[in-house]
């Protein structure tokens, strides 16, 4: 009985690792070129402090961290998924149709969080709110 058990275990061990979610260190040249880019864009002085390719099965996303603790998130082709800053995403990385309206309906607030949705975009405000936003800003 006691053998059968361990078996279980092992099975179940052995299925879950292989879902599991797997972290590499990489550089920034091993990122995608539109990752790169977005960056140098946006973010242009400031440098990376932590790049991570993470492989889940036959999907792949980056994880990068800045100086300034800015933590952005890219698809396998380099295209940003979300943003996280703990003062403030740089207004360059907002659209601007999300920008202005935050600065008209929300005065003094920041945008501290912003992320792809299916149909649009999310924005999280440093007073906690969040706001949605379809694909052109509004």
């Amino acid at each position: 009985m006691k053998r059968i058990i361990l078996l279980a275990l092992s099975i179940l061990l052995l299925c879950g690792s292989s879902q599991a979610q797997m972290r590499q260190s990489i550089k920034r040249s091993s990122l995608p070129k539109s990752a790169v880019k977005y960056m140098q864009k946006n973010w242009n002085n400031v440098s990376p402090t932590k790049i991570v390719k993470i492989s889940e099965g036959i999907d792949v996303n980056y994880e990068v961290t800045l100086v300034d603790n800015t933590v952005i998130y890219f698809n396998r082709d380099g295209n940003w998924q979300s943003v996280s800053a703990e003062k403030e995403i740089v207004k360059t990385a907002i659209p601007a149709g999300i920008r202005n309206y935050v600065s008209s309906n929300a005065k003094g607030k920041k945008i501290v969080h912003m992320y792809k949705e299916e149909n649009g975009y999310a924005v999280e405000l440093d007073n906690g709110k969040t706001l949605h936003f379809d694909a052109q800003g509004r």
